[in-house]
């Protein structure tokens, strides 16, 4: 893995703790956002690599796989 963060989930004016886990690895460049199932979510992949982009980061021409699971720590 990669990289490991918590992060948060706004649903309404709750937020949800969410773990966010990234891995690279060999292989076709691709990406794929796993986990929780959200039409945002799906949507999502365009948006973050352009993002990436445009921060000034070098998106590696390899296989990402990013996973979104509920967090079992709270968010403090």
């Amino acid at each position: 893995m990669l990289a490991s963060v918590q992060s948060a989930a706004v649903v309404g004016v709750d937020a949800h703790p969410v773990l966010v886990e990234v891995d690279v690895a060999r292989g076709l460049p691709a990406w794929s956002i796993v986990g929780l199932a959200s039409n945002a979510v799906k949507e999502a992949r365009e948006r973050v690599s352009s993002a990436l982009v445009n921060a000034g980061f070098e998106v590696p021409a390899r296989r990402t796989t990013v996973n979104l699971s509920p967090d079992s720590h709270t968010i403090e």
